[in-house]
């Protein structure tokens, strides 16, 4: 009897599946490169799906330290390639006097997130 409900809500499952959306097919992320004193922080973008894409994406950069606390958010709008890999944004900064950078990457398509990233760096205090 048990066995017989297990396949009914399988088979149930099976039917009442969401279609395939966009979310997967898309990822970002952060990437933090190098020493205190010069670190890089880029935000990239791969296009997994069979199709080409126009995104929107917004890049969001706190940056807290004990003299100031800067907030930086980026906007923009672009056409992903199938299968490709998009460098979107750059920066580079002096981490040596900062207490907290937090840097998030939101991907939009048609006003609903479907990929996001974010890193939480913890300089020295």
């Amino acid at each position: 009897m048990i066995y017989q409900l297990l396949i009914l809500f399988q088979f149930i499952g099976f039917f009442t599946a969401p279609f395939a959306s966009d979310e997967g097919k898309v990822k970002a992320r952060i990437e933090i490169e190098g020493e205190l004193n010069e670190l890089s922080i880029r935000a990239v973008i791969e296009n997994l799906s069979e199709e080409n894409m126009f995104l929107n994406y917004e890049l969001e950069m706190h940056n807290r330290s004990r003299i100031k606390n800067q907030k930086t958010l980026q906007k923009g709008k672009f056409m992903a390639l199938r299968g490709a890999i998009i460098e979107l944004s750059e920066a580079r900064l002096n981490a040596r006097s900062t207490k907290q950078l937090c840097v998030q990457i939101t991907v939009l398509r048609d006003n609903k997130v479907i990929a996001v990233d974010s890193v939480v760096f913890q300089g020295a205090r």
